[in-house]
């Protein structure tokens, strides 16, 4: 099953650590030490264990049919004439890699290190010493089940895929360092039209409102088909829904999930709810003119987005995590 935003993340912002350039960097290193154990990144000199004993290389499908899970393959090999040990975040086999996929412009939508990973815990809090001998590779294995990291499905069209590698080098020396290692960017195409869902999804916003006044908002989730849609819902009986407020250039200003506790990725919370032909749910939130610090925002024109993460499939195969989402929608915040 897939995660929503962040699969077992409680209330928390999307992490954008991961995007970076070059092919061999040390980034992210105090948000993979809490998420491995791992030191922050080093900026002493190299050791003689360095980004210039291993390769790294990315095996990804050219073209993928829209719908598809698309396989990715990461592969560091050790290139030089002598062991090399190194640390790896999870458990052997289960190593942790992480991979990013991104738009033919460079802007990034899914990285698998955000939080889709297979099930609950498959990436474990630990490091685990890995020595691999002369030319011998370490093969690591993800897929990508063409979302972003909402969960939403992507558009057909052109996307870049990168691998990346954090791992541990000089292990219990003084030396000991992290160093994270990326490949190049590799290109894929989604081909055909996504499946047609079985949800619309419509966002209501009060417009314009006065500067302090609490903006309700409500989002209607109709089942668009001539028979009844099963969904799994999180949160019975005010099931979880998200809001996004953002400026007028993209620039997201608040989220309902960072203001409510709310438990993905966990049955203890969950239900099913059967939508019959045309019937439709719907979902309240408020927010309080307030950015993501708690700081009033000042007057002006923003756009307000809402989003429905629900379980498509359920107890079959073809279970998984899918956000519906809806058209953004213009509010207007006028001074007193």
């Amino acid at each position: 099953m897939d995660s929503w935003l962040a699969g077992r993340r409680v209330s928390q912002r999307p992490r954008r650590w991961l995007a970076a350039a070059g092919p061999s960097v040390c980034l992210g290193g105090i948000a993979f030490a809490a998420l491995f154990g791992f030191a922050a990144c080093s900026s002493g000199e190299e050791g003689e264990q360095g980004e210039e004993a291993f390769s790294l290389s990315l095996q990804v499908p050219s073209e993928a049919r829209a719908g598809e899970t698309v396989p990715l393959t990461l592969i560091a090999k050790n290139v030089t004439d002598a062991p090399v040990e190194l640390g790896l975040g999870g458990i052997e086999p289960a190593f942790c890699p992480s991979f990013v996929v991104s738009t033919s412009d460079g802007v990034d939508v899914w990285s698998y290190m955000h939080g889709d990973l297979p099930e609950f815990g498959a990436c474990p809090a630990v490091l685990s010493p890995k020595t691999l001998g002369p030319g011998e590779e370490l093969v690591l294995s993800g897929e990508w089940k063409q979302t972003d990291n909402n969960s939403v499905l992507v558009a057909s069209g052109r996307y870049l895929v990168r691998g990346i590698l954090n791992i541990r080098l000089d292990l219990d020396t003084p030396r000991e360092r992290e160093m994270t290692l990326q490949t190049e960017a590799k290109p894929l195409v989604i081909v055909g039209e996504q499946e047609a869902q079985p949800l619309s999804l419509s966002l209501q916003v009060p417009s314009p409102v006065q500067a302090g006044e609490p903006v309700r908002l409500r989002l209607i989730a109709k089942n668009v088909t001539d028979s009844p849609v099963e969904l799994g819902l999180w949160g019975p009986p005010d099931f979880c829904r998200d809001f996004t407020v953002s400026t007028a250039d993209g620039g997201e200003v608040w989220r309902f999930l960072d203001t409510v506790q709310c438990h993905y990725f966990s049955r203890i919370s969950f239900a099913a709810k059967t939508l019959g032909p045309g019937e439709e749910l719907i979902l309240e939130g408020e927010w309080d003119q307030t950015d993501t610090r708690g700081a009033p925002v000042a007057a002006g024109s923003y756009l307000v987005r809402g989003f429905l993460p629900s379980t498509l499939n359920l107890n079959t195969l073809n279970e998984r995590v899918l956000a519906f989402q809806s058209e953004e929608e213009p509010l207007v915040i006028q001074s007193q």
